[in-house]
C-alpha cells in the first residue's frame, strides 16, 4: 500500500474513532447532570428554601446548572474531537473544545447581562465545570485509543 493511501486511512481511523468516542462519551456522561435538578418537594419548596426564609433565586443545584453542564461537556467533547481530527495534535483539540465550550457559555452569560435573561457567574461556574470533564473525559479516551503519546 502506497505511503500516501496508508496515511489518508489512518487519518480517516482515526476521526472515527474520535468520532466513536465523543458519541459515547455524550450518551454516557451528559445526561448524569439530571439526577441534581429534582430537589422540588411535594410543597414545592426546594430543598434550600426549606431550611432557609429567604430562598436563594439562584441555587447551585438548580435544573439550569444541570444543562449548562451538560452543553459544555459536549461542546468541549466535540470541540476536542474536532481539533484532535484537523490537526492530530492533542493539545490543539484541547484548546479548541475549551475556546469552543467557554465563548458559548461566556456569550450565553453576555446576551444574559445585556437584558435578554437572568445572568448568574454560577451559570458559568457549572460551564467550566462541564467543559473541564469533558475535556479531560475526551483525553481519557483518546489516549486509549490512540496511545498515552502523541
Amino acid at each position: 500500500m502506497p505511503t500516501a493511501l496508508r496515511l489518508k486511512v489512518g487519518r480517516v481511523r482515526r476521526l472515527r474513532d474520535g468520532v466513536a468516542a465523543v458519541l459515547f462519551v455524550s450518551t454516557t456522561f451528559a445526561a448524569t447532570p439530571s439526577s441534581f435538578a429534582d430537589t422540588t418537594r411535594a410543597s414545592g419548596t426546594t430543598t434550600r428554601s426549606a431550611r432557609t426564609f429567604s430562598p436563594d433565586p439562584d441555587p447551585w443545584f438548580g435544573p439550569d446548572k444541570a444543562l449548562h453542564f451538560g452543553a459544555s461537556f459536549a461542546l468541549a467533547s466535540g470541540g476536542y474531537a474536532l481539533g484532535v481530527a484537523t490537526t492530530e495534535s492533542r493539545w490543539s483539540g484541547v484548546l479548541v473544545g475549551a475556546g469552543l465550550a467557554l465563548s458559548v457559555g461566556a456569550a450565553k452569560e453576555g446576551l444574559d447581562a445585556a437584558g435578554l435573561g437572568v445572568p448568574s457567574w454560577r451559570d458559568f461556574a457549572w460551564d467550566c465545570l462541564g467543559t473541564a470533564l469533558g475535556l479531560g473525559v475526551s483525553v481519557a479516551f483518546d489516549a486509549a485509543l490512540r496511545g498515552p503519546t502523541m
